[in-house]
């Protein structure tokens, strides 16, 4: 199953309220994850090799349910990318064309998936040209980084070690 079809055969309404649920203090911007969900209807999905898993993590602290934890996984034959891939930044076509992860449909509903997909989608942006915009900024800077020579990447960065012990003085 494909995160399109969950969402064409959903209800907005139902899906308001669970993502609510979910996520309660997003209920100031709801009209703005209403107007996304009606531009997924009509958007037209990218097949994808990447899959949507979901993970609800346990907070030991709390003793409770924490945060899910939404990801991609690579299942192209050649498995270009191994391990979990943040998705965040991923165009919103490219979501529509993934198929959801089997254990994720068994352990969450359609509409638990659709809102977690939905809060993930939108974590750096509610425009998806904004979102577009910040890859590509990023894009340009390790472009612009693989460009330098050794000595140039020696001065522009900073070991990690270094840069703790300049955070370590700042306090």
């Amino acid at each position: 199953m494909k995160l399109e079809e969950i969402i064409k055969s959903n209800s907005w309404l139902s899906v308001e309220l669970t993502l609510l649920k979910i996520y309660p203090d997003q209920e100031n911007i709801i009209e703005t994850y209403q107007k996304i969900y009606d531009e997924l209807q009509e958007m037209e999905p990218l097949n994808s090799e990447i899959e949507i898993v979901i993970k609800q993590e346990f907070d030991e602290e709390e003793q409770e349910l924490g945060m899910a934890d939404v990801y991609g996984l690579d299942t192209s034959p050649t498995k270009e990318y191994s391990g979990g891939l943040a998705l965040g930044m991923t165009a919103w076509n490219k979501w529509l064309g993934m198929r959801i992860n089997e254990l994720t449909q068994k352990e969450f509903t359609e509409l638990e998936i659709i809102a977690h997909c939905l809060y993930e989608m939108t974590y750096y942006g509610y425009e998806e040209e904004e979102i577009q915009s910040e890859l590509s900024r990023i894009e340009g800077i390790v472009e612009e980084y693989k460009n330098l020579t050794p000595e140039e990447k020696k001065l522009k960065t900073k070991s990690l070690d270094d840069l703790l012990k300049d955070l370590d003085k700042d306090e």
